[in-house]
């Protein structure tokens, strides 16, 4: 390691911010996958790891930690289980950015190639507001402490939307998680490109109003793009210490209630803020929560991180089971259905303080707490806040498969005239053996449209609904 990058590493190690904006490298640093089974071991892997790359935090179980040269030596005469990850992080880094040089050199039409910088991001989303008006705007709903914009994409289809079911979809909380985006706008641009062609995703753009986020954090996206590629919080100067604050520790629903789910600490990567609400860049995205709620209209607010890969629910703060935990987990069994349907990979769901670590200050808390209304942690997979490039596909693939059934079931269903023809099709005779293959597909991906009997109670699809379709089967159809 070279002077410079040996002066970066300790500082780093000792939590103070460099002085000056000069590239950090990590040559020889480790990415660990940690389990600790006593507190002991926790405090150990705590004191003598460098940064936590678990997007939540560090508790008793298995979590991801970053090592540099001389810590990891120490970590591993602690006897503690583990398994390496990575054993250089600027290898991985410098390979990101030799293939991002290869896909830009070469001839590959998509735009989720590889990681595109902010600029790219906000000519994409200009070009496709401007080539689908009649579904998409886009507006200004907030400004980075650097007085970057917070740019919102408000996607539906035509028709009042007085009384349709509004989403909000936010990514990059968290500067370094990169593939985080992606996802966001991957699913912008699924939603508008398909929408003419997809008649799945077109009943869910005509009977939802989605309002996606891409960058709540651009300076510090920006910044680890340039600068830091760990970077993880916003890029507040703290004057006489660290840079930075975690603007998913800085939301006000119990905010700074402890010190295990959030740090007061300036040079703690969950360093939640000097107030609860400082940062400007989730003031704008409170008023939007707020404003559909009031409305009646928020249903589902999501947020997307990496590399978790968990479906989390409220509460963050404490363990205590929240009052609607059972609906939070049957619908997190439709989502868990949905991301594992691209390519089999397991998302554990439920409560994210049991099945994660205690966070306080969260976003998903504080639409749940204040506003009643269904708010989820989406993590996505991988082994790095940057995967590989040829990972950013496939990860985009999870998030919009997940959030697919969890839309459908927020559409009012319409009875058809003739249930059992599932696949609507008008050729006598109406009904034959594909009505039950439609219907058997659309049981098993957590379609609403496979509800027959229409109930609400969850889990709304249940052996009822198959009794249900084989009675009006067994009735016939005089029509389609």
């Amino acid at each position: 390691m070279n002077s410079r990058a040996a002066l970066a590493a300790l500082v780093l190690a000792a939590g103070v911010a460099l002085a000056q904006d000069a590239p950090v490298r990590y040559d020889g640093h480790h990415a660990v996958r940690v389990t600790v089974s006593t507190a002991r071991q926790l405090q150990t892997v705590r004191a003598l790891a460098d940064d936590i790359l678990t997007c939540e935090g560090s508790g008793l179980g298995t979590f991801d930690v970053r090592f540099s040269p001389e810590r990891f030596r120490a970590f591993l005469e602690a006897g503690i289980p583990h398994a390496v990850l990575s054993d250089d992080l600027q290898r991985d880094i410098d390979q990101i950015w030799a293939d991002d040089a290869r896909v830009r050199a070469g001839d590959d039409p998509s735009w989720f190639a590889t990681y595109r910088s902010l600029a790219e991001i906000n000519a994409r989303i200009d070009a496709l507001v401007a080539a689908f008006p009649a579904l998409a705007t886009v507006s200004t709903i907030g400004t980075s402490i650097q007085s970057r914009p917070i740019r919102m994409v408000r996607v539906t289809g035509p028709g009042s939307t007085a009384n349709r079911p509004a989403f909000i979809i936010q990514s990059n909380q968290h500067a370094r998680e990169w593939v985080t985006p992606h996802a966001s706008m991957f699913i912008l641009d699924r939603f508008l490109e398909t929408y003419a062609t997809d008649a799945r995703i077109r009943n869910i753009v005509d009977n939802i109003d989605f309002y996606i986020i891409p960058s709540v954090n651009p300076d510090g996206y920006e910044y680890s793009r340039t600068t830091n590629n760990q970077w993880r919080k916003n890029r507040r100067d703290n004057p006489g210490s660290c840079d930075g604050v975690d603007l998913n520790r800085n939301w006000g629903f119990q905010w700074g209630i402890d010190n295990t789910g959030s740090s007061g600490s300036t040079c703690s990567e969950t360093y939640r803020g000097p107030a609860a609400w400082s940062e400007p860049e989730i003031a704008g995205i409170k008023s939007l929560v707020d404003t559909l709620a009031a409305q009646g209209r928020l249903k589902v607010h999501w947020d997307i991180h990496t590399n978790g890969q968990m479906f989390l629910s409220p509460w963050g703060y404490t363990t205590n089971p929240p009052p609607d935990l059972p609906l939070m987990d049957s619908l997190g069994a439709i989502v868990q259905a949905g991301l594992q349907s691209v390519r089999g990979t397991p998302y554990p769901y439920g409560q994210g303080s049991v099945i994660l670590y205690l966070n306080n200050g969260n976003t998903r808390d504080y639409t749940y707490g204040v506003h009643g209304k269904m708010a989820w942690t989406l993590e996505l997979g991988g082994n790095a806040f940057q995967p590989p490039v040829s990972e950013i596909l496939p990860l985009c693939h999870e998030a919009l498969a997940g959030l697919l059934p969890l839309a459908e079931y927020y559409i009012v269903p319409v009875v058809p005239s003739c249930f059992a023809n599932c696949d609507a099709s008008t050729a006598s005779p109406f009904l034959n053996v594909n009505d039950f293959t439609c219907f058997t597909n659309l049981f098993a991906s957590g379609d609403t449209r496979a509800n027959c009997d229409a109930s609400t109670t969850p889990p709304v699809l249940n052996v009822n609904d198959f009794t249900c379709f084989l009675n009006q089967f067994s009735a016939g159809c005089s029509a389609p």
